[in-house]
């Protein structure tokens, strides 16, 4: 992981077994940028992440957070509010932040929220809500950077051919798994002709914020109602992260040959 990180400042790392590691940063701008760019993974499998307090035993810790964005697809332009977004961000885990984007651009497919969902529970594929009208919407989630998850119950970190569960239905078809590959979000970005003539959403949010007005050619330069819940789900409680600590646990998933569910 050293290697993907690249710390400026060094990185320590010590295995504390059962796929529990510590990893020792040296300056806080290093801890930053790991949280900033969750989730991770290693040899295919997600790296649960914790920020170490001075009075915890890495030992008893409890690694079941995974930090990520998801989009929600099929909304329509009137629900794209912070309340929708932070609702549907506490259906699926923790909700966290909504990204900025989703106010600012003229219109997009889904709308884009960060949580943290509990590992333990199966992820969700889609949410109801209700218009003032009584018409039900559906919601569909899709996942970014979401690598092993079993498309047979659900969970994240082991793929169907290690499904404990599955083990108890042997003859059930696959073409009948209620997941699938569409769960995870199209990485993919296309590049346009005529991009320099275009303005980015990048340009408007920095206007936003500084209230100068930036040209698409200054910037390629510079660059060089009410919710019905469709089903109920406990909610996890996810620790906050302090800028402070400079210390981060984490868990290797279920380990890279694991069969555990």
């Amino acid at each position: 992981m050293a290697s993907i990180w690249r710390p400026v400042k060094g990185l320590l790392i010590k295995d504390l077994g059962n796929n529990v590691f510590i990893f020792q940063f040296f300056h806080p701008f290093d801890v930053e940028r790991v949280l900033k760019d969750e989730p991770w993974n290693y040899q295919q499998h997600p790296l649960l992440l914790h920020v170490l307090q001075s009075h915890e035993n890495p030992r008893q810790i409890d690694l079941v957070k995974l930090v990520l964005w998801v989009q929600v697809h099929n909304i329509l332009a009137g629900f794209v509010s912070e309340r929708v977004a932070r609702d549907a961000g506490n259906y699926l885990g923790e909700y966290i932040e909504s990204d900025a984007r989703n106010y600012t651009c003229i219109w997009r497919d889904f709308m884009r929220i960060r949580v943290a969902i509990d590992i333990r529970n199966p992820l969700k594929r889609k949410l109801f809500i209700k218009r003032s009208g009584g018409e039900q919407i559906c919601l569909d989630f899709k996942y970014e950077r979401l690598n092993t998850f079993c498309y047979f119950c659900g969970k994240v970190g082991h793929t169907d051919k290690f499904c404990k569960l599955l083990y108890d239905y042997p003859m059930f078809p696959k073409d009948k798994f209620a997941y699938g590959s569409w769960l995870k979000a199209d990485s993919k970005h296309q590049t346009q002709i005529g991009a320099k003539w275009l303005r980015s959403e990048n340009d408007i949010m920095a206007e936003r914020e500084t209230g100068v007005l930036v040209s698409p050619v200054q910037a390629d330069q510079q660059r060089g109602g009410r919710i019905n819940f469709g089903d109920s789900t406990d909610v996890a409680a996810f620790h906050g992260v302090s800028k402070e600590n400079i210390f981060a646990g984490f868990e290797i998933g279920n380990g890279s040959r694991s069969n555990e569910a």
